[in-house]
């Protein structure tokens, strides 16, 4: 939802353009959490930057649950997987209730100033919004799996993507840090955060458009930057960002139990719900063949 969004409703009838001239670069990792007082890896996470032309960028995340812990994708129990995106650094800074922000929540809470003539945003920080469709970017409900029900076809999936306009000029840039974020009940208006990543785009010294980081010539550098979640705080912009944009009531936090944000994070894992049940079920009829063999000989 940054500066000069490519809003859906136009991204849609460009799509098939878009794969065609798109420049990235994608990366692939492991996402720890800690759940029930274990380290455990919980799934993997997916993202991507790049160039959707020549003024505008494109970034997009994806996170994927391990099968056994689809359970904690849970919308009946408010067991969510949310992203929580921040703009750090921006030469062409939107404004909120008419102050340039370069370092905000995107969006902030109840939109940028751009925003509000379509409705503005909602008033939590995360990046996609709770609502009914009110809004031009997708809601909560669009960006993740139907609610978990334990049937077949849920894939316990949550997915993110922006697409900004670049700023005008010469070595001129905006960088952002992207976070995949675990909330629930339990806790109120506070987010665990499991992992993060940090990209740029902007124009180099001949003004071409360019996605990556920059060194102090201007020359591009480092694509991507993973943000390395298990050091307390791996980055000095989340409260800052929050305060700014109207979140000063939010909190965040690293490397807590998931079980302390939502009860269904409680629950054991399924399969070892199925392997205990199956045991006992083979123990049960163990005893029972058992016994009908000791009446038959007697």
């Amino acid at each position: 939802m940054s500066v000069k969004r490519v809003y859906q409703a136009v991204f849609s009838v460009f799509l098939v353009g878009f794969f065609l001239t798109t420049r990235q670069t994608a990366f692939a990792f492991d996402v720890t959490a800690t759940l029930n007082n274990q380290q455990v890896v919980i799934g993997d996470l997916s993202y991507s930057v790049g160039l959707s032309g020549a003024n505008s960028g494109q970034e997009t995340g994806t996170f994927l649950l391990k099968q056994k812990y689809n359970y904690l994708m849970d919308d009946k129990m408010g067991c969510q997987f949310r992203w929580f995106q921040i703009i750090i650094q921006d030469d062409c800074p939107a404004t909120y209730k008419g102050n340039p922000l370069s370092v905000a929540v995107d969006p902030p809470s109840g939109g940028w100033d751009y925003q509000k003539p379509n409705g503005g945003a909602d008033t939590s920080p995360y990046y996609e919004n709770d609502d009914n469709g009110k809004y031009a970017y997708p809601n909560y409900a669009q960006r993740h799996d139907k609610n978990y029900n334990g049937g077949p076809g849920f894939l316990g999936k949550s997915w993110t993507d922006d697409y900004p306009g670049i700023c005008n000029g010469k070595n001129v840039k905006t960088t952002w840090q992207t976070y995949l974020v675990f909330t629930g009940p339990k806790i109120k208006n506070e987010f665990d955060i499991l992992f993060g990543y940090q990209w740029t785009v902007g124009r180099d010294n001949n003004g071409n458009p360019v996605f990556n980081s920059f060194d102090n010539n201007g020359q591009g550098i480092d694509p991507t930057k993973q943000i390395d979640v298990t050091q307390t705080p791996p980055v000095n912009y989340l409260t800052e960002a929050l305060n700014n944009s109207g979140f000063a009531g939010w909190k965040w936090a690293f490397g807590k139990d998931l079980a302390l944000y939502c009860p269904a994070a409680s629950t054991p894992e399924l399969s070892t719900n199925l392997t205990l049940a199956l045991t006992l079920l083979g123990v049960a009829l163990w005893h029972k063949r058992n016994k009908q063999s000791s009446v038959t000989k007697s």
